[in-house]
């Protein structure tokens, strides 16, 4: 079959770090912090080694190319860290369709974009009733986006992440949030001011 990826892609086990955001997260932190705890002690090592769940990358009858199972999965089981650049998000014209913005208090706003390097995970196409969960935590100070099944997942079923409600109004994946802390973030700064540096990129 011929590849999936695009010309002069590049296949990433971790986050290629483009840009670091100046953000202080202590507050996001400490209000998720059960929450990321809990990802980080059941997913730590995958993610320090940059593994993959059994998955492979085949057409899909949805759109294009989709990510499936390999193997069975139970609810639960890890698929994989979604890889890519990690950079301040781009300007809406330039956005691509493959980047997922990182609910976090940055500034600027921080995305995940697998458009030019990343993994098989970038081929998970969109459901409404997803049988994948992605979710994120903050590793070794910075933000990465990870998926993992929702329930069970047979051999050779296609598997599915719900883009978000903002991707259908900008090509741009958005992680869920509560509506609660939403509302707190809306009201708490956000992060640090930028250094000159960062406002000249």
């Amino acid at each position: 079959m011929q590849s999936p990826y695009p010309p002069d892609f590049t296949v990433l086990p971790h986050n290629r770090i483009v840009h670091k955001p100046f953000y202080n997260a202590s507050f996001y932190h400490k209000n998720n912090r059960s929450e990321f705890d809990a990802l980080l002690k059941k997913y730590g090592r995958r993610i320090e080694t940059g593994a993959i769940g059994p998955v492979e990358v085949r057409a899909s009858s949805v759109h294009g190319y989709g990510l499936f199972a390999a193997a069975e999965l139970k609810e639960g089981d890890w698929i994989g860290e979604y890889t890519g650049e990690q950079r301040w998000a781009m300007p809406f014209s330039r956005k691509t369709d493959y980047a997922w913005a990182v609910p976090a208090p940055t500034l600027p706003r921080l995305e995940i974009d697998a458009r030019r390097c990343g993994n098989a995970l970038r081929f998970a196409n969109h459901s409404f009733d997803p049988n994948a969960v992605a979710d994120h935590l903050l590793y070794k100070g910075n933000w990465i986006i990870v998926f993992y099944a929702a329930r069970p997942i047979r051999t050779n079923e296609e598997i599915f992440i719900d883009y978000g409600e903002a991707y259908w109004s900008t090509p741009q994946r958005e992680l869920h949030i509560s509506p609660e802390l939403f509302d707190i973030l809306k009201k708490t700064p956000a992060a640090l001011t930028p250094t000159e540096e960062c406002e000249k990129l």
